[in-house]
């Protein structure tokens, strides 16, 4: 390969170089030419060294971008994963308030059933509220809500 007459972008394609580096190599008399120029420019030869330095270049360059998109990927998933954790810490604190709620509701029933006085009533009621609260509060901080 390479030594039969070929177009400079056949040449580039098949070394695996750009034609601006063809064009580089012909200039510098790196590379034989059929002497035309324009579309009739036939280019004769192996350009080993600078494919090797170009490609490596380049190969180099590549890797270090596809390195770089994958830390930014990377980056992507954890706030992701750090998003959705919020959101499931979220939704358990909402379902364990609505069944506290719930589950406390008959005894609001039974209290009134008890027939208290309106002071005995005030002080369970304020207790009630006190505990709810501070159950919420605990909730909410240990959820991260």
């Amino acid at each position: 390969m390479g030594e039969r007459w070929q177009t400079m972008a056949e040449y580039a394609r098949r070394q695996g170089i750009t034609r601006e580096a063809v064009r580089q190599a012909v200039t510098a008399g790196r590379l034989e030419t059929n002497g035309k120029v324009g579309r009739a420019c036939r280019v004769r030869g192996v350009l080993d060294h600078a494919r090797n330095h170009v490609a490596g270049r380049d190969s180099g360059y590549l890797a270090e971008a596809r390195l770089e998109k994958l830390r930014a990927d990377i980056e992507v998933q954890r706030q992701k994963l750090e998003i959705n954790e919020r959101e499931r810490r979220k939704e358990i604190g909402e379902i364990m308030l609505e069944e506290y709620h719930k589950a406390f509701a008959p005894m609001r029933a039974r209290i009134v059933e008890m027939r208290l006085g309106a002071a005995k009533l005030a002080m369970l009621r304020k207790m009630a509220e006190e505990a709810a609260q501070a159950f919420d509060a605990a909730v909410r901080r240990r959820l991260g809500a």
